[in-house]
């Protein structure tokens, strides 16, 4: 039987949760029923060659942004290729791939395409919201990462909730390895000195890394061995170290970009801090309760569908910089209870969140849109 053709299609694969969700997931897709190819329209990034690795092609549009001749260049360019590859099913990955797909796909009227809401966000521009809602029209059925982005879709474009399907992201066994090389490394006895309470995530706005950052000065006032660690990049970095220093914490707070070994970081970690204004279904979070330490996040998108409070993590209302304080002081008082909702945290996601069952759900998904 013919393989069934699909075309992922994403901006760039620079390292980012559903850029590394879809190299994980083609390395485990069953390429004797499905032949996966990837495009790009900006960029390769560093993901490129990990999935080139595994036999699967990608290719790049070169889209220059906010160039409209660019964009009519593009979308002639996916027309072609889903023509020539004889594409059967297109997934796209963030709101602006799915705009130049559904566009692509008024020329070729073959391929099912799939849109993803991994996040619930609304695009910026007016325009970009009218034009994603108009996508609606070609774009067949949306998958959600979490409930809530399931609700956030459904009023973002109208899709009926019978035509988004929720696929939760599941864990791999092993975790994607950054490339450190120049990045400084954290003092040996760093975990020995007293308790860390570790961030990480992209140092923007919407992640509330200043969030974090105002809770820990209170904090430091109770325990005033307690290091902060914020793993991550973005344009807040250097308006976060300012502030750092403004609150009295240099000393206390460490910036590391990348770490080689997430996972590791967060196993040494006392309490794992996730302080979002908006999220989907975050993998810092499932990682950290993967990994046994105790979480306290933001009540925000699909956390909540994660995390049981106070069973197997904390919630804290998004930017209450005051609770959230109050909640890191009592869990680095309280090890005992610290160490005991951790441990129902790492075995209700290593149970419920398995990288096999998404794999099954995404093929069998697949198929049925296929035969209908």
């Amino acid at each position: 039987m013919r393989r069934v053709s699909l075309l992922f299609l994403i901006e760039s694969l620079k390292p980012g949760g559903s850029e590394v969700f879809l190299s994980n997931f083609l390395a485990r897709l069953d390429q004797s029923k499905f032949r996966p190819i990837v495009c790009c329209l900006i960029e390769k990034g560093k993901l490129a060659s990990r999935i080139e690795s595994q036999g699967i092609r990608v290719v790049t549009l070169n889209w220059r942004l906010g160039s409209w001749t660019s964009t009519v260049r593009v979308v002639a360019r996916l027309a072609n290729l889903l023509r020539e590859e004889q594409i059967d099913l297109v997934q796209t990955f963030f709101h602006r791939p799915e705009i130049l797909g559904a566009l692509a796909g008024l020329f070729v009227r073959k391929p099912v395409i799939v849109g993803s809401q991994y996040d619930v966000i609304v695009p910026k521009r007016n325009l970009s919201s009218f034009l994603l809602k108009m996508s609606r029209l070609r774009v067949r059925h949306v998958v959600a990462n979490c409930q809530a982005c399931k609700v956030h879709r459904d009023r973002l474009t109208g899709h009926g909730r019978e035509d988004i399907s929720v696929i939760y992201i599941g864990l791999t066994e092993e975790e994607y390895v950054r490339n450190t090389q120049g990045e400084p490394a954290l003092p040996n006895d760093f975990f020995e000195k007293g308790a860390v309470v570790t961030f990480a995530g992209r140092l923007y706005r919407l992640k509330g890394p200043d969030v974090y950052l105002k809770a820990a000065a209170p904090v430091v006032f109770k325990n005033p061995e307690t290091s902060f660690l914020m793993i991550g990049d973005g344009p807040l970095r250097e308006e976060l170290v300012s502030l750092a220093g403004h609150l009295g914490l240099s000393r206390m707070v460490y910036f590391i970009k990348e770490v080689p070994s997430i996972r590791e970081i967060f196993s040494k970690s006392s309490v794992v801090v996730s302080s979002s204004r908006s999220e989907g279904f975050p993998n810092a979070v499932l990682e950290a309760m993967a990994a046994g330490v105790v979480v306290v996040a933001s009540r925000v998108g699909g956390v909540e569908e994660l995390i049981n409070d106070q069973v197997d993590g904390f919630l804290f209302e998004s930017e209450n910089s005051d609770e959230l304080a109050s909640l890191m002081a009592m869990l680095l008082s309280n090890r005992e209870r610290a160490i005991e909702v951790g441990a129902r945290a790492r075995e209700k996601v290593t149970r419920l969140f398995r990288f096999e069952d998404t794999v099954a759900q995404m093929e069998s998904l697949y198929t049925r849109l296929l035969s209908t």
